[in-house]
């Protein structure tokens, strides 16, 4: 799907007709509606609005997805069963997914390229691999739920980025 797309069926899935959403974002009808037939790009501030108005973690991976620069927000899955109790069950298959990719490294006193054997290299791009399968899953949980007993990702998702930014992870560069 595209921002464009995603914006209409997050608006009509609120309820909310062009002209409401127009008024939340301050954009007349005829810009709501470019917006959602993808002829005019919506700026970064507004785009904020519209997934802060429509409650939408969706229009924001799909936001993020469009950037060039994303590598961490995954895809919207779509087709992935949204279930609490489906959520939970591969959920805790893709962690032990990591937790076993995990415990088949041997990374002691291994710190350059060039002190990995080829098996080695192996295990770790699986790890890797895994790790990054671990995102998807785990946004993807955190959002079925929410949307299923009615709480609010975005503000979840506030409180989490102040959590860390109060324990001093965010911004500052660390030795490694």
């Amino acid at each position: 799907m595209c921002v464009a797309s995603v914006l209409k069926a997050e608006r009509e899935r609120v309820g909310m007709t062009q002209k409401q959403l127009g008024s939340k974002i301050r954009a007349s009808v005829s810009t709501v509606r470019a917006y959602e037939q993808g002829t005019r790009r919506m700026p970064a501030d507004v785009v904020r609005q519209a997934i802060r108005e429509l409650k939408s973690p969706r229009l924001a991976f799909e936001c993020c997805n469009g950037c060039e620069c994303n590598v961490i927000v995954p895809p919207w899955l779509g087709a992935v069963d949204c279930h609490p109790l489906t959520q939970i069950t591969s959920l805790a298959e893709e962690v032990d997914e990591v937790r076993d990719a995990l415990k088949s490294l041997d990374l002691r006193n291994k710190r350059r390229p060039q002190d990995l054997s080829a098996q080695d290299r192996a295990a770790l791009e699986f790890a890797i691999e895994q790790a990054l399968d671990l995102v998807p899953s785990v946004i993807m949980a955190a959002v079925s739920w929410c949307e299923v007993y009615g709480m609010d990702f975005m503000g979840l998702r506030r409180r989490q980025l102040a959590k860390l930014d109060n324990r001093g992870y965010v911004g500052g560069e660390k030795a490694a």
